[in-house]
Parts: C-alpha cells; structure tokens; sequence
C-alpha cells in the first residue's frame, strides 16, 4: 500500500510540474511551419502575419503532456495557451507560469511560485513540440485582448497552483488566455469536468486541486482560425497520427484505469509504459 501511494505521489509530482507551464527560433530547422495567414498589413513574423491579441496554444510532447491531456473529459491536443502581442517591433507572449520548488513534507502545489509572465514568440515556440497560433472570432476586439494580458503582467497576477476557476484571483494559464479573449467580446470558455477516475481522483487530492473542472486549451479555439502550426520535431502527417494516438489513449483510459497503466516514474520523469 504504501509503494502504491508513493508511485501516485511520484505521477501526481510531475502533473504538477507540467501544469506549471513548462536559443534563437529558425523556421527551416522546423519540419512543419504552416502559414494559413500572410503577412499582409500584419507583423511579419518568418512569414507569418501575426497581430496583437490572437491566442497561441501549443503540446510540449511526451509522457506528461498526454497526463494533462487525460485530466478532462473531453480530449484536447493542446494543453498551454497564452496571448500574442505586438511590442516595439517584437511579438512576445504572456502567459501564466510557474516553477516547482522541493520539498519531502508538502505536494509540489504547495510550493508553486509564478506569475503572467512575458516571453519572446521565439523562447515560446522553442521549447514546444508543436504550437498553434488561432485567430479569434471576428467580433473580438483584440487591442482589448492584448490590453488585458498586459495588465495581468503588469499587476503580476499571481499564477494558480490549484487550478480553480471559480476564484480568478490567481490564474492558470488556459484561465488566463480564457478571461483575456473574454476581455476583448468573447463568449466566456466552458470547462470541462475534470474526470471520474479514482486513481486521477486521487493524485488530484494530494494535489490539493479540488475544482470539479478545467478550463482546456482547446475550449478557447472554439470559433477561432487557425493562422499557424509549427513543429521541430514533426511532419504535418506525422502529427495527424500524433493528436489521434492521444486521442485514442484518452478515449481507453476509462474509469477502472490506474495512472500506472499508462505512465511509469523513472529518476528523470515519467514516461510511457512499454505498450503504450
């Protein structure tokens, strides 16, 4: 009993750690860099035409970005989001982000520090296995969007270790971006319940995050347009079969799984069980 509670503590310590938000960027080191919106009238980033205001999303790739993706009822392919903006002649990003202290008496929650942070598109993208970029729907204004992300940073809106989103005092990432969007006309993101499975259930507990629901990065590209997709590591088909193994993993792991089924803790992190 006490090994199995040592392995959930180990798995429920690195869904904290990804939770927490996780060079010079070169496109032609990239295999897949899809531009679905020219530069026109826009910034032009590496040929991308970006603007203040627009939603990026992206999957760090691995064993702990498919835990994150498992969390929610409903799937998602992404699991970080944060909001684009135009500042004297550079596109940076701000997002919510958190570093995990030790500690052998507290769950890694409880030693979350972070807050809306600004980072280059560059340092963004390179540390992701595959980013997107979305358009929000055309009603939204996104100086308002833009406007909002700069204040968050500017107040230093703490980040929220326990990922409550009924208290928006402190922010999660996909919060952040959601209440962003929301600032700029946007309909307000749905979360979704976060899953009926006793061994999820209980590395949450020790997590101390309680909340029935999660906000997802995908539940903020709802009606939105894609203006981009970036990968280092894969092919455009090759990340097709990507998101659908993903998405058939989530669809498996029912509620009678163990997160041991599917991850094992090694002295470096997790990672994926053999089979899977």
């Amino acid at each position: 009993m006490a090994k199995q509670q040592l392995k959930t503590r180990m798995l429920a310590y690195s869904l904290a750690i990804l939770l927490s938000g996780c060079a010079t960027y070169k496109p032609n080191e990239y295999r897949t860099f899809v531009a679905d919106s020219p530069p026109s009238s826009a910034f032009d980033y590496h040929g991308l035409g970006l603007r203040s205001g627009q939603l990026i999303v992206s999957d760090s790739g691995g064993a702990d970005s498919l835990l994150l993706s498992i969390m929610g009822d409903t799937y998602t392919p992404f699991i970080h989001a944060g909001i684009i903006v135009i500042e004297d002649g550079k596109a940076v990003v701000y997002e919510g982000f958190a570093n995990v202290g030790i500690s052998f008496t507290k769950p890694p929650t409880d030693t979350m520090k972070g807050r809306i942070r600004r980072i280059t598109l560059d340092h963004y993208i390179k540390r992701q296995r595959v980013t997107a970029i979305f358009d929000p729907p055309a009603h939204v204004d996104k100086s308002k969007v833009a406007a909002f992300a700069q204040a968050r940073h500017r107040d230093r809106t703490p980040f929220d270790p326990y990922f409550d989103w009924r208290d928006h005092t402190n922010m999660y990432c996909t919060e952040f971006a959601a209440l962003a969007l929301h600032a700029g006309g946007a309909a307000l993101a749905e979360p979704v319940p976060i899953r009926d499975n006793p061994s999820l259930r209980t590395a949450l507990t020790w997590l101390k995050i309680t909340a029935p629901e999660i906000v997802t990065a995908t539940s903020l590209t709802k009606d939105a347009t894609r203006v981009a997709l970036v990968s280092r590591s894969h092919s455009t088909k090759q990340l097709d079969s990507y998101f659908a193994a993903k998405n058939e993993l989530h669809t498996r792991f029912t509620s009678d799984q163990k997160l041991g089924n599917v991850w094992e803790k090694t002295m470096v992190g997790l990672k994926l069980r053999p089979q899977i």
